[in-house]
């Protein structure tokens, strides 16, 4: 099943750019668990929050593949939400 992390970041646009590299790393070592992600922006572009995809047995298993992200880890998030989440249009795809 597909879960969803929606976040919105915290006020200190330093905690992501300082996390970012390792955030990257992570993600690539999820391999074929992760869907895709990418980041919120603000009017400025901004990096302000995530959207991302994994695939995971149940909610358990992703939240504890979310808890290994160093965006996590290091406070980037003022918020979150992790829930299940299904994929019914993919106009994306080929892009």
């Amino acid at each position: 099943m597909l879960y969803a992390l929606i976040a919105e970041d915290t006020d200190d646009p330093q905690k992501r750019l300082d996390a970012r590299q390792d955030h990257l790393k992570h993600l690539e070592s999820l391999g074929d668990r992760l869907v895709f992600g990418g980041p919120f922006l603000d009017e400025s572009g901004t990096m302000v929050g995530s959207l991302m995809v994994i695939e995971a047995e149940d909610q358990q298993q992703a939240e504890a593949f979310y808890a290994q992200d160093p965006f996590m880890q290091r406070g980037v998030f003022a918020s979150y939400t992790i829930r299940p989440w299904r994929l019914t249009i993919n106009k994306a795809a080929g892009r």
